[in-house]
């Protein structure tokens, strides 16, 4: 027998979760989870997040630029306004839903640097931003009486309908029917494409592949970046990241031979854009004949390296490394995917009543390469549908 929702949101990172948080408390959700809600590519985000809220030493058409010039120039100018200008105030939201980002002694939002940003505007929590924005998303949906939670549940057909979508599920075993007025996508990436990569298990592109089944159109999916520093020791598939902000406090890239070389290939160096970083580790690899690269913040007092990444610290000495002493092995790896479902600046798909919003969505604000720490509730699909569209028909 088919349950019925207003809008049923496949997919439990920051897009869903947060696009559920949103709509009014007489518009019912489900929220549908493949595996338990924490597990997510948005949990595994360490640097922070992107967003002018000091008019003073930054300004919007700076992150602007600064998107085009990694992105390119091959962003949607009208999407890079949209994330740029409406972004603070979602962020802000946020931390009034209980993200505890890092304060300074006055009590303002302590901002970092991260490569490709012009100004230090990227917000955080430690070095494990994404967790901490999931863990207060999660337990804020779960207080919503509006919103239905169904984890470790596989969606494994979808339809159009005359009123809808109709949607087959599989949870413990056995197939569960809903049918809803819109249905977002916010599934994430296609990590799992990659022998090694940054993202989590359950990055399969999933999204995607339905929504290209239901006939919407898909756009850029060559557009794939790879992030500079990941982990480069022994171990599977999943390779965990070594933050840019950790660049952006000062750490350097080292060759096989020890010598910094990113000003080689580029007058930014070590904070260029992730792509132009990841090149140049590529061509030097090739020169040197090596794949063996290092990034060194071992000049840095233990005690702020210790406090600021304590997770990649943590991390790291799993591995044998202690990164306040010794240098860390990096090479780039397949991160984030910028093409995706086409959306329009409201998340709205080719589909009438299906949306997209998160990773697995073309939004054009990324272009040919993602700024670090762009990713905030403006791509969280925060205001996707105004109210009366979210109602039943």
């Amino acid at each position: 027998m088919e349950k019925r929702y207003d809008v049923i949101i496949v997919g439990t990172g920051a897009a869903g979760l947060y696009a559920a948080i949103n709509f009014p408390r007489d518009v019912s959700v489900l929220l549908l989870s493949k595996r338990e809600l924490p597990l997510s590519n948005s949990s595994l985000a360490q640097g922070g997040v992107a967003c002018v809220l000091d008019t003073v030493h930054d300004a919007y058409k700076l992150h602007i630029s600064d998107t085009l010039i990694a992105g390119k120039y091959k962003n949607t100018l009208a999407a890079v306004e949209k994330l740029v200008k409406e972004g603070p105030a979602d962020v802000l939201k946020t931390k009034e839903l209980g993200v505890d980002y890092d304060l300074n002694p006055d009590g303002t939002l302590c901002k970092t640097l991260e490569a490709g940003h012009s100004r230090h505007r990227i917000v955080h929590h430690k070095d494990s931003t994404g967790k901490a924005i999931v863990d207060a998303l999660i337990d804020a949906v779960r207080t919503l009486p509006n919103v239905d939670i169904l984890e470790n549940a596989l969606l494994y057909s979808i339809h159009k309908t005359l009123n809808g979508f109709y949607l087959s599920v599989l949870k413990d075993s056995l197939p569960h029917y809903f049918g809803c007025n819109y249905c977002i996508f916010a599934t994430g990436g296609i990590g799992r494409v990659y022998k090694y990569t940054t993202n989590s298990a359950i990055a399969t592109g999933d999204g995607i592949a339905f929504a290209h089944m239901l006939g919407a159109n898909i756009r850029n999916l060559s557009r794939v970046q790879f992030h500079p520093t990941a982990f480069a020791a022994d171990q599977g598939r999943e390779r965990f990241l070594i933050s840019e902000a950790v660049r952006g406090e000062g750490a350097v890239l080292l060759n096989c031979d020890g010598r910094r070389f990113a000003f080689d290939y580029d007058k930014r160096g070590e904070l260029a854009p992730r792509d132009v970083v990841s090149n140049a580790i590529v061509r030097e690899s090739l020169k040197t004949q090596s794949e063996h690269f290092y990034l060194d913040i071992t000049h840095k007092p233990q005690d702020f390296v210790r406090d600021r990444f304590p997770m990649i610290y943590a991390r790291c000495l799993e591995e044998g490394v202690d990164i306040t002493k010794d240098r860390i092995p990096v090479f780039p790896c397949q991160h984030y995917l910028m093409g995706g479902i086409d959306v329009d600046l409201h998340s709205r798909t080719s589909i009438d009543g299906l949306y997209a919003a998160g990773e697995c969505s073309h939004t054009g604000v990324h272009g040919a390469n993602r700024l670090a720490s762009n990713s905030h509730p403006r791509n969280f699909a925060g205001r996707l549908l105004c109210p009366a569209q979210a109602r039943k028909i």
